[in-house]
């Protein structure tokens, strides 16, 4: 019984420390300054993961590249197409990078936005 007792109490703790860590990604809202603060964090700590949702929600297709780029500051990186690139770090259980990618068409039009791991 006390060995049980001991399991439980080790995955409980390891629960509630996955929770706390996952909560720091999470953000109440989009938050542009916080957004262009953190353009080279690349950590599971980075706040952009949990913006992304609510920033999904302000951006528009046909948004002209000037107003993304107020809205955002520079990208992280660049396409060959002239996508913008946006880091988000490494989301929580997880391996790889992930990318907020914004496309525009010929006429510098926001044509459409994702999230893409890499």
């Amino acid at each position: 019984m006390k060995h049980a007792a001991k399991i439980l109490s080790v995955a409980l703790a390891a629960c509630a420390a996955l929770a706390i860590g996952a909560s720091m990604t999470m953000s109440k809202g989009f938050d542009p300054q916080k957004w262009k603060a953190e353009a080279n964090n690349l950590t599971s700590r980075n706040p952009r993961i949990g913006m992304v949702s609510d920033l999904q929600k302000i951006l528009r297709v046909g948004m002209t590249k000037a107003e993304v780029l107020s809205l955002l500051g520079e990208p992280s990186t660049k396409k060959k197409t002239g996508a913008f690139v946006y880091d988000l770090g490494t989301p929580p259980f997880a391996v790889d990078l992930e990318y907020f990618i914004l496309e525009f068409d010929e006429a510098d039009k926001l044509k459409r936005f994702y999230i893409e791991q890499g």
